[in-house]
């Protein structure tokens, strides 16, 4: 755990063009890899621009791209640059597309008669009139034919004039087998064209009633599934026999540098700079190198002048959820406080006595362990709902109850000047942490002297008034600290516009402070609200003497209690955190780090 966030790491590695693509890939499988082109470089390779074959192949992989899918991708045995990988990919698909595409136009009649005799199955298996002879009926030309029409639902019935009509409905269809005069087709076929309906003609092998014709249905769908099998097999083979793993393995690769690389800085004519930031260790990234056997140099120099370093939030598990409240105002910069474990502690205590209560805190709990794998801030609402059970016990309210458990501590409407008093003391406390932090901070810029010169006075002031407010023997303290302030201030400018300004800057941050301290007394107004709320729902319960409406009363007014007064109170927690306490010490001024997100999936290099 730390409270100062981690600088990524800069790195620069020289490479062979060819392995471009690959060692990018590989980088960002780590997840822990964000490249940045060196801001002094003006000449850049882009990789959009490699070759205009990339739309070719584009085009083709819209086209078979969901036969390729059923293979793996893999890494080539040989690395290649990135144009010769395009036109290796354009020629490999080639050679492959002329023995492919007689397969997959059998392929595509194959399943094209399939979902038509599926269709047919279904409508067939719908129909229980077994009376009919379906061969005299297909074959009653030329005058006559047979169809199945199919239309939504929704719609109404396309034809009144068939010889003869049955009905049924299947997959939200309504469907009909009519048997009508061939005149009548083309006029059929347009009207079922405005309703989305559609025509299907029946294969003249069929014969016997309903039943027997939805058995050679059944025969023949099976037969249609064992020749598509046969199909995807050579299409398989195929695939294999042209090395399209490698092959498209490598362009995947090369498409995902396009799309998310862009640009490199070249060294030469047949090197690379591949630069940027890690938050991994250097043995790693060097490890994966030597893993790779992959020919290159890599060093991690001082970031280039000017740059802006990513920073990364190092924090446990149990407090890694808080991280939300301060990315809110942003990241750190590395001259600053991160927050995030302190709020374990802060959020919970603000929220828990706002909303102290057994039964509810349970309820918060519960939702919060049936969210966890759903919703990433899920622990917060278990931190949450553990603190309103503890304060539940201290307050003994059990579901607006207060007549269940004793009150360890007490009731809050029975002393509701010590409930308000309660969180400006927690505030005094906080405030003053959140000084102390940017004293850290302070610190770290090697600028402390100035801190301890006047912001320590102003610390000094700070707590002597709070305590001042209990006991008036301390009024030296606050004095102390208004003479250390100013004559700090004053040492910066030693100006009588410098004394003015110190005594404003004394003036505007002493309000600002009061006001920040003051806004936490609303903490105590909710949790007086909150079990106002439960004494007036104990006083509706008790007004009826119906057993049964008081527990649905019960079970209701809870519920919208956790709801909509646990909605309100997570907002006022947020408020306080945000702009009462994070804003004596953090700003948020540093750069996220970004790593690159994963590419495809591509088997590792095979050896050569």
């Amino acid at each position: 755990m730390s409270i100062r966030p981690h600088s990524a790491c800069w790195f620069e590695i020289l490479l062979p063009v060819a392995y471009s693509a690959h060692v990018t890939s590989n980088l960002a499988r780590t997840g822990a890899v964000e490249l940045e082109v060196r801001p002094h470089q003006t000449d850049l390779m882009h990789l959009p621009r490699l070759s205009d074959d990339i739309t070719q192949y584009r085009e083709l992989n819209n086209r078979y791209g969901r036969y390729w899918a059923r293979g793996s991708l893999r890494f080539a045995s040989f690395i290649l640059p990135p144009q010769e990988v395009l036109k290796n990919a354009l020629a490999r698909i080639s050679i492959w597309s002329r023995e492919a595409d007689p397969i997959i136009a059998d392929l595509q009649a194959l399943d094209e008669e399939r979902a038509r005799l599926h269709l047919l199955h279904s409508v067939f298996s719908n129909i229980h009139n077994n009376k009919v002879d379906l061969n005299i009926l297909i074959n009653a030309g030329p005058v006559l034919t047979s169809r199945i029409i199919v239309w939504p639902d929704s719609g109404p019935a396309p034809i009144d004039t068939a010889l003869l009509t049955l009905e049924t409905y299947v997959d939200e269809l309504n469907a009909e087998f009519v048997v009508l005069a061939v005149d009548s087709l083309v006029p059929l076929q347009n009207q079922l064209s405005d309703i989305n309906g559609r025509l299907v003609s029946l294969p003249g092998w069929l014969n016997g009633n309903f039943y027997d014709a939805s058995q050679q249905l059944s025969n023949r769908l099976k037969q249609l599934e064992y020749l598509m099998l046969q199909r995807y097999a050579q299409l398989d083979d195929l695939y294999d026999d042209n090395n399209l793993s490698d092959v498209l393995g490598d362009v995947a690769s090369l498409e995902w540098c396009i799309h998310y690389v862009g640009s490199l800085e070249p060294a030469s004519e047949l090197f690379v700079w591949i630069t940027g930031w890690t938050s991994s260790s250097k043995e790693k990234i060097r490890q994966s190198f030597i893993d790779e056997d992959i020919p290159s140099l890599i060093h991690f120099p001082p970031p280039p002048k000017g740059a802006n370093v990513p920073q990364i939030l190092h924090n446990p598990w149990w407090s890694k959820p808080f991280e939300v409240f301060t990315r809110a105002l942003g990241i750190p910069s590395s001259t600053e406080v991160d927050p995030s474990s302190s709020l374990v502690l802060i959020v919970p205590l603000l929220f828990g006595y706002m909303f102290g209560d057994v039964g509810q805190g349970v309820l918060l709990i519960a939702a919060g362990f049936y969210l966890i794998k759903r919703w990433q801030l899920a622990p917060l609402l278990i931190a949450c709902g553990i603190s309103a059970v503890l304060f539940g016990f201290l307050f003994g309210s059990v579901f607006s109850r207060e007549d269940l458990l004793p009150a360890l501590w007490l009731h809050p409407l029975d002393e509701p000047l010590t409930i308000l008093f309660v969180p400006l003391i927690f505030a005094i406390f906080l405030l003053a942490l959140g000084q102390l932090l940017n004293a850290v901070e302070y610190f770290w810029r090697g600028n402390i002297s100035v801190w301890l010169r006047v912001d320590a006075g102003f610390l000094i002031f700070y707590l002597g008034l709070a305590w001042s407010l209990l006991t008036v023997q301390v009024q030296e303290l606050m004095l102390l600290g208004v003479f250390w302030f100013l004559l700090g201030k004053f040492s910066t400018r030693p100006t009588l516009l410098g004394f003015f300004i110190a005594v404003g800057s004394l003036l505007e941050d002493a309000l600002r402070l009061l006001v920040n301290t003051v806004s936490f007394s609303r903490v105590g107004a909710f949790c007086l609200a909150h079990a106002g709320l439960s004494s007036a729902l104990l006083t509706l319960v008790n007004a009826t003497d119906s057993v049964f409406i008081s527990v649905l009363i019960m079970i209701i007014a809870n519920l919208l209690i956790v709801l909509l007064e646990g909605l309100v109170v997570s907002i006022q927690t947020t408020r306080l955190v945000l702009f009462e306490f994070f804003n004596w010490f953090l700003q948020g001024q540093g750069r996220v780090f970004k790593p690159l997100p994963l590419p495809p999936l591509i088997i590792k290099r095979r050896a050569s």
